[in-house]
């Protein structure tokens, strides 16, 4: 893997220095994780649903802006109804509601009931405030009724009721308005009861159509997020309901609004965490206890995770003081995945406890680069959210990286220091690890038979897949009981069209500017098709400018030939019916008094103000007018947005269209960049598009899984459970992941470790399924869907992946052809040793890749060493030099020889078949050299003092067989720039652990070389030349010929 050495160094350094000051570093954790949870209690939680939603986006804050404006979401609205036609019995239930009611301090004012002589003075004051509401349209119908004919017919049928025993209050209505204005001003009223349709006032009361229900509507004095006193309110209302019904047989009362569903959804929420988490932990800590030999490191699972929420927890804190209480919940969720982390790490060391397996440079040194890729692929799934447009999912995005990350490290760097070695030894693995090698055992030989269940479930999927749906009503997302349910259901039905119209909202500086926009907005509507029916206060509470053009059409309208044809209809069906010629002198008054006009303080203490304080909201240099719709067609909600900018459109199904629309939009985005995301993070850590491809492959075929299930179980997407595609793809990949770097690290040369491995993601799985899977049998559809989703995502992940990312990886890894082509041109001869590294991690494959096209040694190797005979390689490193040689003669028999087990680890996979090239691990300083025709020292006598540089060498002229041939290439030392590059270059290497040694750097000139190659008893001493970079520098000697030499002709290493 990619820096896989440098990261190894480094990581093993900076652990055996914190196990060092193991006290003091776990102290300091601790003081800072309490740290964390002080700062991260000063986080505020938003229980606003809305507040995850995108911030900026014109529909979104609309709708944010009106529900909190207009108090619409704390509004409560109560159903009477009675199952048979009975008048009587509705109407004194309806009564003994409000009255129970109207007497609560809860609440501001209860809506119910408008009776007859409000409505009579309703009308007498808006016909007395007609010159100013004075329309086009009034003026037309106006002139009609001004015919002689129809003024007397008017007379006549008021003279008629004047009969009755209302004749004294029509006296005085008449005297007032003599030629019937009031109608139009009844006009400009009914819209105010356009959404009821066929419902309408009976008795004062707003009664639907068949005559069986009441509507009510009550206002609490707090809002629906303030729960606490919300659960007193929607008790209470409910007990008096009971009582209504009690009292009424066959009544029954219906409830709905924000404060029930709030205390439905705390409630519900309260009680699926009491049920689930007790569960869900018990699960996990009896899972845990079962699987470790030591019980107690159960207890030390979820530590990481703790720390990285606390963490994430505190950063938020700092950023922004606030978050959505759904989002934390489900960043928790995410973030809980970490404890994959912690088991690996835990497993792993309890598996290997009691063995040689348990020093960190044999075990943890192993987990430090798929546990580092796993969380920055995680936090980049984090970051596709983080960079989401909503809310809600950016503060996921952020919690989850920081969370991650913070894991990660936890369980790489502390976690470790917790688990204290084992004394003794430990013959057998663990029970889990030995059945998972069965498993993997029983796999290879039912291979054909699992890829036919594959491919089946992979067809059916696809099927289900199609059948997926995407669900955007944010109502589906409330967690409410069954009895509350009905109720809104059986409103919803009742009431309908009046309360789920569209809204038209218009806002201004002030309010006679919302009022201006307001009349500018009816008129159009009011000529647009589409549009049944509107309620609109501009017909009864315009602008002023809009008065002051009605007010001066009124005074023009009256001209002196109107005046004087009026006055002769008037005397002479006064002489017909017995009228006064006086008596209709306030008529009069009424056409010529100055105008009167009209705003929303007018119609305070009136019976209308309930209805200008739904439709009318003020604030400071804000101010909202609204405006209702009965569309014809519910969709035309978004067409009516676009063509109308300046206003806001608000309507719940429109909403709901539009978050289903952001939730199948930001399913393909997640999906889409977080698979791009992590297919990079992946390729630049592996270096393969086939290993990338052996880990993404299962986890999308997992999905695929998941998909058609969620599919043919008929559970749709929604804006929640959409964010369990990051869920899926951090667990998915992780699982993969580990198991592909086990294969990969038996590849490498390390020890098996596929079953334990597979061990700790079996146990990693059940952890999830049951710490989360839990949620499937919650009662909150939130909590439920994401549970569910969880719960198949999960167990589909892991299967896929147990049975597929081994499968693929050991197609990848399988081993190349044996043996190998000779006296090749150099540019094969490379091709040809670069396949010998192939997936053996990246730094060592450029490595590879880089030094034999930079390094001019190797155009001189083949020159300078014999083309037959034994050749010893000392501190060969990974065998470059060794296989770089045996490709250029068949004659060539090599064996390298270095101090650093990883390096020979890896030389030893790339040994061929037939025996021309072996690799051993040997300190050259005590080994014992076997005879050999020709000695390779390339840049390794720098790493001793010069008194062990001058021993090694004459034990090399001691190995060679008379004639024999050394090849010595290091840095000569001098006062050059070149000679400072080089020494700064070898300095770094061994900082980061490329290089080992424990006595320093030790360069010498070209001249003390030369005088040391010659002490040790070499001859024929000269410089190669172009062999070197910078102060590099080649140096061929010859054992003499009359020398004795070894007579032993093995070449076969000796054992030590």
């Amino acid at each position: 893997m990619a820096g896989a050495f440098a990261m190894t160094g480094a990581y093993l350094r900076l652990y055996l220095r914190l196990v060092g000051h193991r006290r003091p570093v776990l102290v300091g954790v601790a003081l800072l994780m309490a740290v964390f949870a002080a700062v991260s209690s000063r986080l505020e939680l938003e229980e606003d649903t809305l507040a995850i939603l995108p911030q900026g986006d014109r529909i979104v804050t609309d709708h944010q802006y009106s529900l909190r404006k207009f108090k619409q979401i704390d509004r409560i609205y109560l159903d009477i109804g009675v199952a048979t036609d009975d008048p009587g019995t509705l109407a004194a239930a309806a009564d003994d509601l409000y009255a129970a009611l109207s007497t609560n301090g809860m609440y501001v004012r209860v809506m119910y009931r408008v009776e007859e002589t409000d409505q009579q003075k309703i009308m007498g004051f808006v016909t007395g405030a007609l010159p100013t509401l004075f329309t086009e349209a009034d003026a037309t119908a106006l002139r009609e009724r001004l015919e002689p004919a129809n003024v007397h017919a008017y007379l006549a049928a008021m003279r008629r009721k004047m009969a009755g025993p209302e004749g004294l209050a029509l006296r005085e209505v008449l005297a007032a308005d003599p030629i019937g204005m009031s109608g139009l001003m009844a006009a400009k009223l009914l819209p105010l009861q356009v959404g009821f349709r066929g419902a309408g006032i009976k008795e004062g009361r707003i009664t639907s159509g068949d005559g069986r229900h009441v509507l009510m509507m009550a206002e609490p004095r707090f809002p629906s997020s303030n729960t606490g006193d919300s659960r007193g309110l929607v008790a209470g209302l409910l007990q008096t309901a009971a009582a209504v019904e009690a009292r009424h047989a066959g009544v029954h009362v219906a409830a709905t609004g924000g404060h029930r569903m709030a205390v439905d959804n705390v409630g519900m929420i309260q009680a699926d965490v009491r049920r689930c988490m007790p569960l869900g932990i018990l699960s996990m800590a009896v899972l845990c206890v079962a699987a470790y030999r030591r019980r107690w490191l159960a207890a030390l699972t979820f530590l990481p995770s703790l720390f990285g929420m606390l963490l994430a927890s505190a950063a938020m804190a700092f950023g922004g003081g606030s978050i959505s209480a759904i989002s934390v919940g489900f960043a928790s969720i995410a973030v809980g995945v970490t404890v994959d982390y912690a088991i690996h790490v835990l497993y792993h060391l309890d598996d290997a406890a009691g063995s040689a397996r348990t020093a960190p440079d044999r075990n943890l040194h192993q987990l430090v680069s798929p546990v580092s890729i796993a969380a920055l692929t995680s936090a980049a799934a984090f970051a596709v959210m983080a960079m989401s447009s909503l809310r809600g999912y950016r503060q996921i995005g952020w919690f989850g990286i920081v969370g991650v990350l913070g894991s990660a490290a936890f369980a790489l760097l502390v976690l470790p220091l917790l688990v204290p070695a084992v004394r003794g030894s430990v013959t057998t693995s663990l029970g889990l690890t030995r059945f998972l090698e069965g498993f993997h055992a029983w796999r290879v030989r039912r291979l054909p038979w699992l890829l036919a269940v594959v491919g089946l479930l992979s067809v059916v999927g696809a099927v289900g897949a199609r059948r997926l749906r995407f669900d955007g009503d944010l109502a589906s997302l409330n967690g409410i009981s069954a009895e509350t349910r009905r109720d809104e259901e059986s409103i919803r039905t009742t009431w309908g069209d009046a309360l789920e119209m569209t809204m038209v909202v218009t806002r201004g500086a002030t309010l006679d500017d919302a009022l201006r926009a307001n009349d500018r907005i009816a008129e159009r509507l009011a000529a647009r098709p589409g549009v049944e029916a509107m309620d609109s206060l501009s017909a009864v509470c315009p602008s002023r400018s809009s008065q002051e053009a009605n007010h001066a059409r009124w005074r023009a309208f009256w001209t002196g030939e109107r005046r004087r044809d009026l006055r002769d209809a008037f005397a002479r069906a006064g002489a017909e019916l017995g009228f006064r010629a006086a008596a209709f002198d306030r008529f009069w008054a009424l056409v010529d008094a100055p105008p009167d006009w009209v705003t929303v303080e007018t119609f305070r203490d009136t019976p209308l103000e309930t209805v200008f304080a739904e439709r009318v909201a003020t604030g400071d240099g804000d101010h909202a007018v609204a405006t209702m719709l009965r569309l014809a067609d519910r969709s035309d909600a978004r067409r009516l947005a676009d063509e109308f900018p300046e206003v806001m459109i608000l309507d719940k199904r429109m909403l709901a269209d539009y978050i289903q629309d952001l939730a199948r939009g930001g399913l393909g985005q997640f999906a889409l960049w977080t698979t791009v995301l992590v297919a990079a993070i992946l390729y630049f850590s592996l270096g393969s598009v086939a290993l990338t491809a052996a880990t993404l492959v299962p986890l999308a075929v997992g999905l695929l899984w998941t998909f058609g299930a969620m599919g043919w179980m008929g559970l749709p997407i929604n804006l929640m459970n959409c964010i369990f595609v990051v869920f899926i793809v951090g667990i998915g990949e992780d699982y993969s992941l580990f198991l592909l770097a086990s294969n990969l690290d038996a590849w490498r040369g390390h020890p098996p470790r596929l079953a334990a491995s597979s061990a700790a993601v079996l146990i990693s799985a059940l952890t999830s399924i049951f710490g989360f899977g839990v949620l499937i049998f919650a009662r909150h559809p939130v909590l439920h869907s994401l549970g569910t989703t969880a719960f198949l995502g999960m167990v589909f992940a892991l299967v896929a992946t147990v049975v597929l990312t081994p499968l693929f990886a050991e197609w990848v890894l399988r081993p190349a052809a044996s043996g190998v082509a000779v006296a090749v041109p150099p540019a094969a001869r490379r091709r040809a040793l670069s396949r010998r590294y192939r997936h053996q991690g990246q730094w060592v494959e450029k490595f590879v890749y880089w030094k034999m096209r930079t390094d001019p040694m190797f155009g001189r190797l083949d020159e300078a060493v014999p083309p037959q005979g034994a050749i010893l390689d000392l501190g060969c490193g990974y065998g470059i030099a060794c296989h770089w040689l045996a490709l250029g003669s068949a004659g060539r028999r090599m064996i390298g020889v270095d101090y650093d087990g990883d390096k020979i680890r890896i030389a030893r996979r790339t040994e061929t078949d037939d025996g021309r090239i072996r690799f051993e691990a040997q300190d050259i300083l005590a080994w014992d050299y076997p005879p050999c025709d020709a000695a390779l020292l390339l840049d390794v006598l720098h790493y001793w003092v010069p008194e062990k540089q001058e021993a090694v060498l004459r034990r090399v002229h001691e190995a060679l067989r008379p004639g024999g041939r050394l090849v010595l290439r290091d840095a000569a030392r001098s006062g050059t720039a070149a000679h400072r590059r080089i020494a700064r270059a070898e300095r770094i290497a061994t900082a980061l652990g490329f290089h080992r040694t424990i006595e320093g750097l030790h360069f010498l000139s070209l001249d003390e070389w030369t005088a040391m190659v010659r002490q040790a008893g070499f001859r024929d001493i000269r410089v190669v030349d172009g062999a070197g970079i910078g102060s590099n520098v080649m140096l061929l000697a010859t054992k003499s010929e009359e020398e004795p030499g070894h007579e032993d002709e093995r070449v076969a290493p000796r054992q030590v």
